[in-house]
């Protein structure tokens, strides 16, 4: 059975559910855990920034015998790319190296680098060229020259879009030398302050990423974490570079597009622990719109559907997603089997808003922030609405922002099922990179075994 039929066949059995009351309520009760859940383990796990305990952490001496490889995979410039990697160059971590993975001489990142390298002549950097063949993953394929080049045993590979600051990697690297040989951040994003304003704070795209992570994407990924295994988003890790050779190194995984999520299932069998950071990784937003999103989403969706080793289960994701899979079945409940009251409907959806809103602000204030982006006391830069800004926006824009973020929950809500449809057309292609690949079926649970 293909992968529309799949889908399209539990959709009708879904619909044909939906005449029982039990089944009804047992997917509202689904739901609710998994939203209760995901506010007490957000709750329990971030922890607010404290920027003067890691200025003190840095005496320490075991950092110096603790050095970082930071790994940076780069194709082409972009607007925030020199301010995203001048974080990296800013880290007071006492021992660490960048590595800038490019395809060739020619890449435009480039020039940002040298600018860059001239600027803080002191940290050592090494630019490693070329591409390796050895398997359909662009970003594994850019990174397993850099990877070979590595001097420290702890690896953190973080993508062009990441920044950096050092109370993120002295949690990560306190956690990986503590016996966790992987450490990954929950994804979330902010915009600095190089970042343009456009109505409100930030733009409408970028206002349903963020809504996006501290959603459909921190849900599950903290349940699933936390209660059952490792599921693993590859965008900021550290990993030890010494277990991470014991499970297949970098070439087993290169013949993956969704390498992480495998990944995450190697270091499980194999029996090593993984933990999650308690600062998430801060991805650096520009303005972009909201096809952008959708696209992106479109693309990651069609990579769970095809072939990762949830595939049979992405079927049912949009129980948890959002709340209208489960609001649909309240409405039932009421309407159909009478079980409830007209007001249940209504509240159902109030409460799943305040959950979600207040996961977004505990996530928001977990975040560690770079050096350069940090609050001071003449008030330089200051966290407004996720834009860093050094601009007092006033009454007006933050009633603009108040209304323009909570509307964009309402339609992130509803463009997940429209995300979830359109990844359906064309199950057998994604477009990454401005290039069309086709998504194989080579994910079987014989390339993750313990051997």
């Amino acid at each position: 059975m293909n992968t529309r039929t799949y889908h399209i066949t539990i959709i009708i059995a879904f619909v044909v559910a939906l005449f029982s009351a039990a089944f009804c309520e047992a997917i509202v009760l689904i739901a609710w855990t998994f939203q209760l859940m995901h506010l007490i383990f957000t709750y329990l796990h971030f922890s607010k920034s404290r920027y003067k305990g890691s200025l003190e952490r840095l005496k320490r001496e075991n950092y110096l015998k603790s050095g970082v490889s930071i790994i940076k995979p780069l194709h082409g410039n972009f607007p925030n790319l020199e301010c995203n990697l001048e974080s990296f160059f800013q880290l007071q971590y006492p021992t660490f190296e960048l590595i800038f993975c490019v395809e060739d001489n020619e890449d435009s990142a480039l020039k940002v680098i040298e600018k860059l390298q001239k600027k803080y002549p002191k940290v050592v950097t090494i630019i490693s060229e070329g591409i390796e063949n050895i398997g359909i993953n662009p970003k594994v394929c850019n990174i397993a020259t850099g990877y070979k080049n590595a001097t420290y045993d702890l690896l953190w590979i973080a993508d062009a879009n990441i920044v950096a600051s050092d109370i993120a990697l002295q949690d990560m690297v306190h956690k990986c030398v503590d016996g966790y040989p992987l450490v990954h951040q929950l994804p979330w994003g902010v915009s600095g302050p190089d970042v343009s304003p456009t109505l409100g704070s930030i733009s409408l795209g970028s206002i349903l990423e963020r809504w996006y992570f501290a959603t459909a994407h921190s849900r599950p990924y903290m349940v699933i974490n936390k209660a059952v295994c490792t599921c693993l988003n590859g965008m900021s890790n550290m990993i030890s570079k010494s277990h991470f050779e014991n499970i297949g190194g970098l070439t087993k995984f290169a013949s993956h597009l969704n390498e992480d999520s495998v990944m995450g299932l190697a270091f499980d069998t194999h029996g090593y622990e993984t933990i999650i950071s308690k600062y998430p990784a801060i991805q650096n937003f520009d303005s972009f719109d909201i096809t952008q999103y959708i696209d992106r989403r479109v693309r990651w969706t069609k990579l769970r559907n095809k072939y990762s080793h949830i595939a049979k289960l992405t079927p049912f994701e949009p129980i948890v997603d959002n709340h209208l899979v489960s609001w649909l079945c309240v409405f039932m409940l009421v309407g159909l089997h009478e079980t409830g009251h007209i007001y249940h409907i209504w509240l159902h959806s109030a409460l799943w808003l305040v959950v979600d809103a207040v996961v977004f602000m505990l996530i928001d204030r977990s975040i560690g922030l770079p050096a350069k982006w940090q609050c001071k006391n003449s008030q330089e830069y200051f966290f407004d609405w996720g834009r860093i800004s050094n601009k007092p926006r006033g009454v007006y824009f933050f009633c603009i922002n108040l209304i323009e973020h909570y509307l964009m929950w309402l339609c992130r809500e509803f463009t997940s099922v429209f995300i979830y449809i359109k990844a359906l057309q064309n199950t057998e292609h994604i477009i990454w990179k401005e290039k069309e690949l086709k998504i194989s079926e080579s994910t079987e649970s014989k390339d993750i075994k313990k051997e």
